[in-house]
């Protein structure tokens, strides 16, 4: 005989034996998920697209810095890396 422990472990959609709703948990929001949705090179809390592991899109809101080097209008000016935000001293 299998105990509830048993079934909810291998149930994704039950967080405990408790858990008496078979829907699946929300998946990780992409600040918090692990991997490079926007494909600046920079993950999660690295990404200056994310204010916190809760934000929805690692995707930087326009008018915010723009990173020298990773081939993205980081701005949303339309220019990437251009030379006014990524001079050299």
């Amino acid at each position: 005989m299998t105990n509830t422990a048993e079934i909810a472990a291998g149930d994704p959609g039950c967080s405990s034996p408790s858990d008496d709703s078979e829907a699946p948990a929300d998946p990780p929001r992409q600040c918090g998920d692990g991997v490079d949705n926007d494909g600046d090179t920079l993950i999660d809390s690295a990404d200056s697209g994310c204010s916190s592991q809760y934000d929805d899109t690692e995707a930087v809101t326009e008018g915010g810095p723009e990173i020298c080097g990773n081939g993205v209008d980081d701005d949303g000016d339309g220019l990437v890396d251009e030379a006014e935000d990524c001079s050299n001293p």
